[in-house]
């Protein structure tokens, strides 16, 4: 539940006998309380494997875009652009720098003044600090090509192997979800295993899409200005 207490499965006494998921929301010193609530289990099933099937064609689709291209021409293209962003940013860290100098030469030459000067720097330094996040990240996006745009990718494997049925069988949630959480305004939150690899799979496909749409763009322009 919301609380982040185990939700109990339990029974209806009627004859029927439903399934329903309950959370009292009692509130102690480790959970914040809200509104006591159920979710019948039929209900929860079938959120649940609408969105296993559609991670499925997720899977399915970025399966299928891999094994039309050449994985290691993709892969050049992708670090390609990747290490022209870097590059970009290094330049700017440079100009950064730069600016520094020129500051400190200002300062020594009279044109600035002391309280000029360390607004500047203050103002450099800043920017500095910015630019290192994103070059670290940039870094990290150029790694993460030999990473996860693979067909080996931890996501896109487990999920084309799991055999997800209309029944939903408990190995497949167990292999496929980390949790589920629930909240008393019936708000369903669906944590998959393997996220990350499928973010950053889903990125360099979409990144892979733009350079090829990019590339077309250029070879209709070529051609049509012969």
């Amino acid at each position: 539940g919301e609380c982040g207490r185990p939700m109990r499965l339990m029974k209806t006494g009627d004859q029927d006998g439903q399934k329903y998921y309950k959370c009292s929301g009692v509130a102690n010193r480790t959970h914040v309380g809200h509104p006591p609530f159920r979710m019948e289990f039929g209900k929860l099933k079938t959120i649940v494997l609408y969105n296993l099937q559609t991670q499925l064609k997720l899977a399915i689709d970025a399966g299928v875009f891999l094994q039309r291209l050449s994985l290691e021409d993709a892969q050049k293209k992708l670090k390609s652009r990747r290490f022209a962003a870097l590059q970009m940013l290094y330049s700017k860290q440079s100009a950064i720098t730069g600016k520094k100098q020129k500051a400190f030469e200002d300062l020594a030459s009279g044109i600035l003044d002391k309280e000029t000067y360390s607004l500047q720097i203050a103002k450099l330094e800043k920017e500095a600090k910015w630019l290192e996040g994103d070059i670290s990240r940039a870094k990290q996006r150029l790694t993460d090509v030999s990473t996860y745009f693979t067909p080996d990718n931890k996501w896109l494997h487990t999920f084309l192997n799991a055999r997800i049925s209309d029944e939903l069988d408990s190995r497949a949630v167990h292999l496929l979800i980390q949790r589920i959480e629930l909240w008393h305004d019936n708000q369903v939150r669906i944590v998959f295993g393997c996220t990350d690899w499928m973010y950053k799979l889903q990125n360099c496909i979409e990144e892979l899409k733009q350079i090829e749409g990019s590339d077309n763009s250029r070879e209709r322009s070529t051609t049509n200005g012969q």
